[in-house]
């Protein structure tokens, strides 16, 4: 009998280590972790990549920016990562008892009979509107009606930065400088040896992930819009994206654009990974596309680490949908046409060419 080459593939990472809540990319092989929504982590292609920045560009009035960032905590603390949140709150380690209830999926899918009565052979083929809603293989679900035990986070690690502490009633601290303690405050997480890549890995070696969340940055209460303030923005964002390659870390940044201008926004894009605008229906939604929406999901920059080609979704025109229990992610579609439309609404109806009175008349072929 010929002996081969072949080797089982054991199911730790490199090293016999392996990082609580990460996964390898299925398309350039790079570690993942997930958002918290699934319907987000299709899009970007698994999930977000270790060492990257996510810039979401926040809504009109900020509330679906601030689920987002509460499904990246959440599920968080589920893999029981570090958490940081650096934000003007009094209260921030309260965030915790804000955060979505974990429940199994059965929970949020429909039972089976519920599905349509459609022939066996076209069941398990994936349409435009049910392929963001596929059961992934990592992450975990919640309700965002209801949240979280005390048990689930009381053993979670959380440093908190409370950025109204650094400022007073008589002097104004400007932006330059809370970045700069905030930044100060990663990089003293990220020099621990469990969020760096070590140069050797041995049965001892445990690693985790730094999931840090910045809400709101350059809002009023952060600066004012100013050239300056933009620049000093942006040499945060790219210094932190560099801190962020460097260690086990992911990060999440809400930023409200519609403060500022097309050339500004473009150049905060510029120094992150990712970046997804929201865009939620304030006024009478009139079209019927957008019926079942909340508002709409623009995808203006997509990861691309270590390849030349990012991941591209299957549809880019999407919308999300805040449900009772959970915030998703879909492609835009028409719905379908329940009118009596055709001649029964011109009152007019159409008789066969075979009919008695349209015999002895002239067939057109």
């Amino acid at each position: 009998m010929k002996r081969t080459t072949f080797t089982k593939k054991s199911g730790k990472g490199a090293g016999g280590v392996v990082i609580p809540g990460t996964h390898p990319s299925l398309h350039n092989g790079l570690l993942l972790v997930s958002s918290g929504i699934p319907s987000l982590d299709v899009v970007l292609g698994g999930g977000l990549p270790v060492g990257s920045i996510m810039m979401v560009e926040e809504d009109l009035f900020g509330r679906f920016s601030k689920i987002i960032l509460k499904y990246y905590l959440a599920e968080g603390v589920m893999c029981n990562h570090s958490l940081f949140v650096a934000s003007f709150e009094d209260k921030n380690e309260e965030i915790l008892t804000q955060l979505p209830k974990p429940v199994t999926k059965d929970i949020l899918t429909g039972s089976k009979t519920d599905d349509m009565k459609i022939a066996f052979r076209y069941r398990d083929l994936s349409t435009a509107t049910n392929s963001l809603d596929a059961p992934p293989k990592y992450g975990h679900y919640y309700d965002i009606s209801r949240t979280m035990d005390k048990i689930d986070y009381q053993h979670c690690g959380i440093t908190t930065l409370n950025l109204n502490k650094l400022t007073t009633e008589d002097t104004v601290v400007p932006v330059s400088t809370m970045l700069r303690s905030t930044l100060n405050k990663l990089n003293t997480i990220a020099s621990d040896i469990q969020h760096t890549a070590p140069k050797s890995i041995d049965a001892k070696t445990k690693l985790n992930i730094i999931r840090a969340a910045i809400p709101s940055l350059g809002s009023p209460v952060w600066c004012e819009n100013t050239a300056d303030n933009v620049s000093i923005i942006a040499r945060f964002l790219h210094a932190l994206r560099a801190l962020a390659r460097n260690s086990l870390m992911t990060c999440v940044v809400t930023v409200p654009t519609h403060l500022y201008t097309p050339q500004q926004v473009n150049f905060m894009r510029h120094m992150v990974d990712c970046s997804i605008e929201l865009e939620s229906f304030t006024k009478e939604k009139t079209n019927p596309v957008f019926s079942q929406f909340h508002g709409l999901i623009r995808l203006k920059k997509l990861p691309c680490l270590n390849s030349l080609v990012p991941f591209i979704p299957q549809s880019l025109d999407l919308g999300f949908e805040l449900k009772k229990t959970k915030f998703q992610i879909k492609c835009l579609h028409l719905p379908p046409d329940m009118s009596d439309g055709g001649a029964e609404n011109d009152g007019k109806t159409q008789k066969s060419p075979c009919d008695s009175n349209t015999l002895h008349r002239k067939l057109d072929f």
